[in-house]
């Protein structure tokens, strides 16, 4: 019978590559997905797209096939191979990338747009299984954070050398040695950076698939109907997780997606300019962040404090509001791009934490699952709607020159408190649920056939 890992367990290397080579995966997916924010006026100017359409098909359009298919995907990273997914995965969402540079009008767009949200449904719940069954839970915090450097580097790269890659894709040489003419180098951008996922998917057949504590044959693993349940019992810590997490990640994605075109657009920064500034803040000060947020958990959860990464991520919360509001209704270009530059940073501490919560309130045989209903519920609240809505307030509700910063402050400004208000209500639950999960965890068929049991008698 498997024992529980004590707080000072050793984590040998190969964990730390695993994570390593995680890490380039989903700096990849988010290259893929962010270098769209960077082509939002080409596109407009070639494809007749309103403000609307943009915020479609930079947040909606890619939590669309993510949120249908992450659940069937969450329930494969439960009881199938973890690599192969990931690996179908990179594949899926490379082509669609790709695929966005061939467009020839917004359906066309629509659809690759939503490809790339299928490819990346796999990522998630496989990603955050794999590191879970590598690393004890009290060294989780590092690991996600860790794995989360992805998104700093992604969207540093995707910024800056995302730029690079457009001015390159610009010159009239590049268009004609492609065929891929357009008027602002969007079409090769798109095939450039969709081919980068061959090396990527190559690299993936280096990580072995880790046994699973439940795996044998006498004990199937929990229903779906299951995991709802488990998630019902324990609906206080995971209204958290489920509704105040997301609120995070709406304005997380309305800054990401607008904040390239608010200062190309307002302040008059080149793709040049703001790619190599913002992509050194993301890169260093955003990946020093995580990092900071990941060792701050861990110390706080072998002090005991079980609630430790919902309770950084409420503090960056906190702090983070201020300085985006700010930023977005700032007229000083530095002063604005500095204020930005901070409240990003600051965002940056919650990285890792986010998924890293979901770990610590999941039993083993549960985490894709539960890791896909957060991730569909991220993407259509986070991604679905900040963007979205983002979109139609500039398009519909604030004119003038500086509707799109009126827009950006608004979302911040109600989803930051909101979340913080939920995050508040949720923290003696979660430390609840992580402390019963901690003490039942190394009997995990005996856990296992409780819930199942339970759930049982209330079908």
């Amino acid at each position: 019978m498997p024992q529980p890992r004590s707080p000072g367990d050793k984590v040998g290397s190969y964990p730390y590559c695993v994570t390593a080579i995680l890490v380039v995966v989903s700096t990849l997916s988010f290259v893929d997905r962010s270098i769209f924010s960077l082509l939002v006026d080409p596109l407009k100017r070639d494809l007749a797209l309103d403000e609307a359409q943009i915020g479609l098909l930079a947040g909606f359009a890619f939590a669309l096939f993510y949120s249908v298919l992450g659940l069937p995907l969450g329930r494969y990273a439960d009881v199938g191979n973890r690599r192969l997914l990931i690996i179908g995965g990179v594949v899926a969402w490379s082509l669609a990338t790709a695929a966005c540079g061939f467009a020839r009008g917004f359906g066309f767009l629509f659809l690759a747009r939503a490809f790339v949200g299928t490819g990346e449904a796999t990522l998630g719940p496989a990603a955050f299984s794999l590191l879970a069954a590598y690393f004890p839970r009290s060294r989780l915090g590092v690991a996600m954070s860790l794995f989360a450097i992805g998104v700093t580097l992604g969207n540093g790269a995707a910024v800056a050398m995302g730029g690079l890659i457009i001015q390159w894709a610009r010159s009239a040489s590049a268009g004609y040695l492609f065929g891929l003419q357009d008027s602002g180098g969007w079409r090769l951008s798109f095939l450039v950076v969709g081919l980068l996922g061959v090396p990527v998917s190559i690299m993936l057949l280096a990580i072995k698939e880790p046994a699973r504590e439940n795996q044998k044959e006498e004990l199937l693993p929990p229903s779906l109907s299951d995991v709802f349940y488990y998630i019902k019992a324990n609906w206080r810590a995971f209204v958290g997780v489920y509704v105040g997490y997301p609120l995070v990640v709406v304005t997380s994605f309305a800054q990401l997606i607008w904040g390239p075109t608010y200062f190309l657009r307002i302040h008059g920064y080149t793709i040049g300019e703001y790619g190599l500034i913002y992509g050194l803040v993301i890169g260093i000060g955003g990946t020093a962040a995580l990092l900071l947020g990941g060792f701050w958990s861990d110390f706080l959860w072998r002090r005991g404090q079980l609630d430790a990464p919902m309770r950084i991520v409420l503090g960056s919360v906190i702090v983070q509001a201020p300085f985006l509001i700010a930023a977005f209704l700032c007229s000083n270009s530095a002063l604005a791009l500095f204020l930005f530059s901070v409240g990003v940073i600051v965002l940056c501490l919650n990285g890792g934490l986010l998924t890293a919560t979901l770990q610590i309130l999941s039993p083993e045989p549960m985490r894709g699952r539960i890791s896909a209903i957060y991730l569909i519920l991220a993407y259509l609240i986070g991604a679905g709607l900040g963007p979205m809505i983002t979109g139609l307030l500039t398009q519909n509700v604030f004119g003038g020159p500086m509707g799109l910063g009126l827009s950006l402050a608004t979302m911040a400004a109600v989803t930051l408190p909101l979340s913080a208000v939920i995050l508040v209500s949720a923290l003696e639950s979660v430390r609840v649920t992580a402390q019963n999960l901690l003490t039942n965890e190394w009997r995990q068929e005996t856990f296992v056939q409780k819930i199942s049991a339970q759930a049982s008698t209330r079908r």
